[in-house]
């Protein structure tokens, strides 16, 4: 018995790449295997051009934080990061218990604490931790506002008083 058959065909190359493959080398890899005559022009120049921007960024992201590294400044990026969490948590359309960001913010926070030996991972439990940290002041602004909010509809009567 047979199952489904792809109507694509993917290398297996894509799931089992070797750690020290570059990242240019995997798109490189990925865009091979891409058929670019199933979309109109139009679509594959945009796709092109989204390409080089993404292309740019993954090239551009690390060299970055590389020199903010080497200048010894990347504790300039909690407050990007904290921000970003605020922001999460304001654009949210359900509002986050206290209850679940804390516990977040203890894990992430003793993680990090943990992975002293693991000098890739530690930055990126640090950011993290930024942004859960930033929707918990989110949270405490929230409740140190203390806006009430209606619990139901209000009707009310509006006149128009006439004056002599």
């Amino acid at each position: 018995m047979e199952g489904p058959v792809a109507k694509t065909k993917t290398s297996e190359r894509l799931f089992f790449l070797p750690e020290m493959l570059t990242i240019r080398s995997r798109l490189k890899l990925v865009a091979a295997n891409f058929d670019d005559n199933r979309f109109p022009a139009r679509l594959r120049e945009r796709r092109q051009l989204a390409r080089s921007y993404i292309r740019s960024a993954l090239i551009a992201i690390p060299t970055a934080y590389n020199s903010e590294v080497e200048r010894g400044t990347v504790f300039l990026f909690l407050p990007v990061f904290a921000g970003t969490g605020a922001i999460v948590y304001f654009n949210s359309g359900v509002e986050p218990r206290r209850s679940a960001i804390s516990p977040g913010l203890t894990v992430l926070v003793g993680l990090h604490a943990l992975a002293h030996a693991r000098p890739t991972i530690r930055p990126v439990l640090l950011f993290a931790a930024a942004i859960v940290a930033g929707m918990l002041f989110g949270k405490l602004e929230t409740i140190r506002a203390s806006t009430r909010m209606l619990g139901s509809e209000v009707t009310t009567r509006v006149t128009k008083e006439r004056t002599v």
